[in-house]
């Protein structure tokens, strides 16, 4: 029977050669492993040619017999080597490291388990391959699957900077998306401004301003999200989950109201003042809404989109829930909107002043608690729940999502940027 022995040098507890006189030697046939023998003698020189296999199946052992685990001739069979466990055991001693990965932010009109929206952490430690709920592994596929993970890995924690993430970003898409949302999203304000006020708009007022300044918001939105997602990781404060994760969905909403500003004081159809002065006005009531608007695009959309049925069509899937999103978001931002438009065209009035305006509608139906304080507050809390012009303004927000996150969907691909 043909033999073939690789020998090599021992190590020390350190992980480092002892450069004793003593080596081990592994002795492979075709058929299977044979033993290991220990011969006495001066450390021999590293053969030309190691193999691979044998390098492996000596450090399997030696980390075997650490684990307190078998170590005869089968025990490669039945604890399959994985690299990455080799490398983390004392048999290869390392500083104690852990690994924090990062999923990239999603659009909505991306494919995946929804549970790609999160971080994941992990941690490398010293734990066998083996133990795995569907038994032994071949060494190929278990070699393939760490190799396969360890780029997934080191291509997420590169991602974690966000700079890399900037330029997966659909940007040319995104500007498209927010160029033709633009003009829906004029009219419906036009509109909602009309039953507010009662006075009729033009529809596309000051669109030289608007075109612009919406496709820098969209685009905006999606960029802050994507770099929020990434300094704000829950998974690198561990403990504070409760406050990094709140506080990533909400920058966006912040940070693009400024912008948001310039955009709704463009639809002001009765203020006197001119629009460099009065796009600070109801600046407080439209962060809310901003805040409310950004986590309904983003998280909202996504989160219901990944939980439509599987056998749809991803198209049909997005729309649903862009659809679902946008009911929520316009229902509850449709309070602070209001407050925000009424402060625009009345900037001398407090906001509990607007309140009670804007409770007059509820108040005249609410004729039957007669006069005094209960219908006054009857009616105010019947204007914060069903709020005038609600249908128009959860309209407006839905169509907005389902244009902006349906034509990302539809048009990255033919635009280069898959």
């Amino acid at each position: 029977m043909h033999r073939f022995v690789d020998t090599l040098p021992t190590m020390d507890s350190a992980g480092l050669d002892a450069g004793s006189k003593t080596s081990t030697s592994l002795a492979r046939t075709r058929s299977g492993l044979g033993a290991v023998t220990t011969s006495s003698g001066s450390a021999p020189a590293p053969p030309p040619h190691t193999s691979p296999a044998v390098t492996a199946a000596t450090a399997a052992r030696s980390f075997y017999s650490q684990q307190g685990l078998p170590t005869s001739a089968t025990a490669p069979a039945l604890y399959p080597v994985n690299a990455s466990s080799l490398l983390s055991s004392s048999a290869f001693p390392t500083p104690a490291t852990t690994v924090i990965t990062t999923t990239r932010p999603r659009f909505a009109h991306e494919e995946g388990d929804a549970s790609a929206l999160h971080g994941t952490a992990s941690s490398s430690s010293p734990s066998y391959a083996g133990a795995t709920a569907t038994g032994p592994v071949p060494l190929s596929a278990t070699t393939a699957a760490t190799t396969t993970s360890t780029s997934a890995t080191a291509t997420t924690t590169m991602d974690s900077s966000g700079a890399s993430q900037m330029f997966t970003m659909p940007w040319k898409t995104t500007a498209l998306a927010a160029a033709a949302e633009s003009f829906y999203r004029s009219a419906l304000n036009s509109k909602i401004n009309h039953v507010l006020t009662g006075v009729r708009g033009p529809l596309f007022p000051n669109m030289q301003v608007q075109l612009p300044t919406r496709v820098v918001y969209i685009t905006g939105f999606k960029f802050v999200r994507i770099m929020a997602d990434s300094h704000f990781n829950a998974a690198n404060y561990p403990g504070m989950e409760h406050v990094v994760r709140p506080l990533a969905a909400v920058t966006p909403g912040v940070v693009m109201t400024p912008i948001s500003s310039v955009l709704e004081a463009c639809n002001a159809n009765l203020s006197n003042e001119p629009l460099y002065k009065r796009w600070r006005r109801g600046f407080n009531a439209r962060c809310g809404r901003e805040v409310i608007f950004g986590i309904g695009l983003n998280q909202l959309s996504e989160h219901f989109e990944h939980r439509m049925p599987h056998d749809l069509s991803p198209a049909v899937r997005n729309a649903a829930g862009c659809v679902t999103a946008g009911v929520i978001a316009g229902y509850l931002s449709h309070v602070p909107h209001n407050l925000s438009t009424m402060k625009l065209m009345n900037p001398k009035q407090s906001y509990m002043a607007l309140l009670k305006q804007f409770s007059r509608q509820w108040y005249s139906r609410l004729d039957f608690l007669g006069q005094g304080r209960a219908r006054e507050t009857g009616a105010v809390v019947m204007s914060l729940v069903l709020p005038q012009g609600l249908v128009v303004r959860t309209a407006q927000v839905v169509g907005s999502f389902i244009i902006l996150n349906g034509m990302i969907h539809a048009f990255r691909a033919r635009l280069g940027e898959a």
